[in-house]
C-alpha cells in the first residue's frame, strides 16, 4: 500500500504544482489568462490525478485514460510553468491550453460513457474541493496557529480534516471540538489554565510514556472542554471535525540510556519551572536530540487512523503526542479499563515500549494527511492540504532552539512536498511558553492572521468550486 501511494504521489506532484503555481500567477497578475483559460486548466490538472471516485454505489476507478491524459499535461505545461519557479510563460501557455481544455471535455466524456458515474457526481469530486490542516509541534509558538482558524472561519471555510503533532495536535483537538471556531472561548481557556495545574514534579508511575521530570495532568487543564454527555471525555470519534494525532511509538532498543535517566534528567532541588527549564536548555536539547539522530526503534504511530486508535480518549491522544522526551512525561494511571485495554492492544500491534512526541517522527505531518485522503478518509481525493509550521529556524529568535529545530527539518522536509502550501510562521512565542498568559495567546494568535493576510486570496481561490469547462 505504502509503495502504491508514493508511486501515485510521484506522478500527480507535478499536476498540483502546476495548478498551484498557475493559481498564484493569476492572482499576481490581472488578465493574466484569457476568460475560461484558468477554470480549465485547473478542472484538468485535477481530473489528471484524481482515478477513483467514491459514489453511492461504490468506488469508480478510472485508471487507464486518466494515464495518458496526466502525461499529455505534465509534458505541455511543465516547460512553461515549473521551469522557472515564480517565472511563468503566459503567452505560451495561453497559447497550448484551448487545445489542453478541449482534451479535458473529451477525457470528461469518455469517463462519463462509461456509465460508471454521473457527470454529476464527477464534477462534484473535480470541481469541489476539501481542506485539510497540517498543523506541526513547536510547544508555545503552536499558539499563532489560532490565527489559522480565524483566518479561515472568516473565509467561510472549515477544515475537513485536521492532522496535528504536540502542540499542533492540542490546538487541532480544540478546533476539532466544533464546526465553528470560537476565538475569544480559547483565550479564556488560556486565561484560566496554570502552570501548576497542568505540570507537576510528583512521582507518577510510568505505564505507556516515557518518564521525565515534568508530569502533564493535561486532563486536569482542559478535559471539561471535552466533556460527552455521559460525562466521559471526548474520543477522537466523537470529534465534530476529524483529527489524527501523530505520535513517536519507541522500540527499547531505541533508549540511549536507563529509564530512570529521562525522569530525572531535569530535577533540582528547588523544583521546575520556566526559568528553570531555560537555565537546562543545553540539557533538554542533547536528549531530543539523541532521539532525533536514533534512526533505529522509532515508530511513527497515527492515533485515529483505524477502529482501535478512533476509540482513543482524545486528550490522552494529545497528551501522548506532547510528550517531550526527557522533559515532559504524559500518561494514563487512572482507573480507566477501557483505554487501558487499548493501549495494551496498540502496543502489542505496534511491538512498541513507550510512546512519546509526535514531532520525533513527523513534526509536520503533511505526508500522513496526503496519505489519508489518497485512501479516502474524507469521501474525495480533491484536498488542499494546508501545512503550518511554527518550529521553523529563525535567526533572530529562539537561538537556543536551533540545534533542534535543525535537527526536526530533516523530517518536516521529507514531509513537506505532500502539502499543497507550506506556511512557516516567523512572529511565534517562545517554545517554552507553553502556558502563556490570555494577553500572551491573543498576541500570538494576532501575529498568525496577521502573517497569513497575504495568502487569502490564495487560499480563497483554491478552495472555490470550478465548474467544468
Amino acid at each position: 500500500m505504502k509503495a502504491r501511494l508514493r508511486e501515485r504521489f510521484r506522478k500527480t506532484k507535478p499536476l498540483r504544482d502546476i495548478e498551484c503555481a498557475v493559481v498564484r500567477d493569476a492572482l499576481d497578475h490581472k488578465d493574466a489568462f484569457a476568460p475560461g483559460i484558468l477554470d480549465g486548466l485547473r478542472y484538468g490538472t485535477t481530473l489528471a490525478r484524481i482515478d477513483t471516485v467514491d459514489t453511492a454505489h461504490g468506488k469508480v476507478h478510472f485508471g487507464g485514460p486518466l494515464d495518458t491524459f496526466r502525461i499529455r499535461l505534465i509534458d505541455s505545461l511543465s516547460p512553461h510553468v515549473l521551469t522557472n519557479p515564480g517565472r511563468i510563460d503566459r503567452r505560451a501557455v495561453n497559447a497550448i491550453a484551448p487545445d489542453l481544455i478541449a482534451l479535458t471535455r473529451r477525457v470528461r466524456k469518455q469517463l462519463l460513457d462509461r456509465g460508471q458515474i454521473s457527470a454529476e457526481a464527477l464534477d462534484r469530486e473535480v470541481g469541489t474541493r476539501r481542506l485539510v490542516f497540517v498543523l506541526g509541534g513547536g510547544g508555545g509558538t503552536g499558539f499563532v496557529f489560532l490565527g489559522t482558524f480565524r483566518l479561515f472561519e472568516e473565509l467561510g471555510v472549515t477544515p475537513s480534516l485536521i492532522v496535528g503533532t504536540s502542540m499542533g495536535s492540542v490546538l487541532g483537538l480544540f478546533r476539532a471540538r466544533d464546526e465553528r471556531f470560537r476565538h475569544d472561548e480559547i483565550v479564556d481557556v488560556a486565561s484560566s489554565v496554570k502552570w501548576r495545574e497542568v505540570f507537576r514534579l510528583f512521582d507518577m508511575e510510568n505505564r505507556y510514556g516515557l518518564p521525565a521530570t515534568l508530569r502533564l495532568y493535561l486532563r486536569r487543564g482542559i478535559a471539561h472542554y471535552f466533556a460527552r454527555s455521559d460525562g466521559a471525555t471526548l474520543r477522537l470519534e466523537d470529534l465534530a471535525i476529524p483529527l489524527r494525532v501523530v505520535v513517536t511509538g519507541l522500540e527499547k532498543k531505541a533508549l540511549r540510556h536507563d529509564i530512570r535517566y529521562y525522569e530525572h534528567l531535569l530535577d533540582t532541588p528547588t523544583g521546575i519551572s520556566g526559568l528553570a527549564i531555560r537555565r537546562r536548555i543545553k540539557d533538554i536539547m542533547t536528549v531530543v536530540s539523541e532521539f532525533l539522530t536514533t534512526g533505529d526503534g522509532l515508530r511513527e504511530i497515527v492515533l485515529g487512523n483505524d477502529p482501535l486508535t478512533r476509540a482513543f480518549d482524545s486528550v490522552d491522544a494529545v497528551g501522548f503526542s506532547s510528550a517531550v522526551p526527557g522533559v515532559i512525561h504524559y500518561d494514563v494511571i487512572r482507573d480507566d479499563p477501557r483505554m487501558h485495554a487499548l493501549l495494551r492492544d496498540l502496543f502489542e500491534r505496534e511491538h512498541i515500549y513507550r510512546l512519546i512526541d509526535g514531532g520525533v517522527t513527523d513534526n509536520v505531518p503533511a505526508r500522513v494527511a496526503w496519505d489519508l485522503v489518497e485512501r479516502g478518509e474524507l469521501g474525495s481525493r480533491n484536498a488542499l492540504i494546508a501545512a503550518f509550521d511554527s518550529f521553523a529556524p529563525q535567526l533572530s529568535r529562539h537561538v537556543l532552539f536551533a540545534p533542534v529545530q535543525r535537527l526536526v527539518r530533516k523530517n518536516v522536509e521529507s514531509s513537506r512536498p505532500y502539502a499543497d502550501t507550506y506556511h512557516a510562521f516567523q512572529r511565534t512565542l517562545s517554545p517554552i511558553e507553553l502556558v502563556p498568559s490570555a494577553t500572551r495567546v491573543s498576541r500570538a494568535a494576532r501575529a498568525g492572521y496577521a502573517e497569513l493576510q497575504d495568502e487569502a486570496a490564495f487560499y480563497r481561490e483554491m478552495l472555490r468550486t470550478i465548474p467544468p469547462p
